[in-house]
């Protein structure tokens, strides 16, 4: 029996060398214990030399870079009426009378707005006026959809179509929620 202090490593060609010397010290030292310590030595082998291949393969395609702003919605023009708008952290809840804000979705890539609101003091976005819109991809992780509405430069975040309606939310931010009808 021999002693070997913890935190000393040897590598593989010295302790070769110390199996042989005891080898030929120990007639009690197991003849064949050499045979065991070759599968050891070439499962680690193999081990390594597999390891890089874990490390080059992917789960998914990430290599594609995203093309930036996609260009997907509408098809003919769509007029929503803005009804609410909630939210913040102030926690605002406004109602708006149907009709009294519109937003038409052009197949240009526009957005008009006719707001007929004469309260100052409520949240209602945009002023009257055409304004440029994208979707976009979020900067956010992990995202709450895939991609993000833009407005004139203006974040809105995830758009919902319903069966009658669009819920623009801007959740990722602990922003408003828009409430449209048709």
């Amino acid at each position: 029996m021999f002693f070997i202090p913890s935190g000393f490593s040897f590598h593989d060609k010295e302790i070769s060398l110390i199996l042989k010397f005891f080898l030929r010290q120990s007639a009690t030292f197991p003849a064949s214990f050499h045979l065991m310590i070759k599968p050891l030595t070439m499962k680690r082998i193999t081990f390594l030399l597999l390891l890089p291949a874990f490390f080059l393969t992917s789960c998914s395609d990430d290599d594609q870079e995203d093309s930036g702003p996609v260009r997907i919605f509408p098809e003919v023009s769509t007029t929503w009426k803005l009804v609410n708008v909630s939210g913040s952290i102030a926690g605002v809840s406004h109602d708006f009378a149907p009709g009294t804000i519109t937003w038409t979705l052009n197949v240009n890539e526009t957005v008009t707005v006719v707001n007929n609101n004469t309260n100052e003091d409520v949240e209602d976005f945009f002023g009257s006026g055409t304004y440029e819109f994208s979707l976009e991809p979020f900067e956010y992780t992990p995202a709450p959809c895939d991609r993000n509405l833009v407005i004139d430069s203006s974040e809105l975040g995830c758009a919902e179509f319903t069966e009658n309606g669009l819920v623009l939310t801007q959740a990722m931010a602990d922003g408003y929620v828009l409430t449209f009808v048709k």
